[in-house]
């Protein structure tokens, strides 16, 4: 049993902790001194996951654009299926949402 967890914490080292990429190294810099140690390690291993998300797709998507993808899809799905549209509030929480530009993790 000790040998398979060693050849899976290699393979997981390789595989998906290998060397931190340029971005992921510049928000690692980040000043987080005011979050505790939960916060970061969520936050750190969000950037990782986006970082390694970033890598497999040829830097077409992270984290945040995928899964915005992925909400536009099941939205437009829903729409097309249900003939249903947004509200007025809706779309000016839309609007507002656009006009602030993208957020990453």
């Amino acid at each position: 049993d000790c040998l398979r967890v060693d050849a899976l914490a290699a393979w997981l080292k390789e595989h998906l902790f290998s060397e931190m990429p340029s971005a992921e190294v510049a928000c690692a810099g980040l000043d987080e001194s005011h979050a505790g140690k939960v916060t970061r390690s969520v936050r750190n291993s969000g950037r990782a996951f986006s970082a390694w998300i970033n890598r497999h797709t040829a830097g077409w998507f992270d984290m945040s654009s995928l899964v915005s993808l992925l909400f536009a899809l099941r939205g437009l799905r829903k729409v097309l299926m249900t003939y249903s549209s947004p509200s007025g509030a809706q779309m000016l929480w839309w609007a507002l949402s656009l006009m602030r530009g993208w957020r990453t993790v």
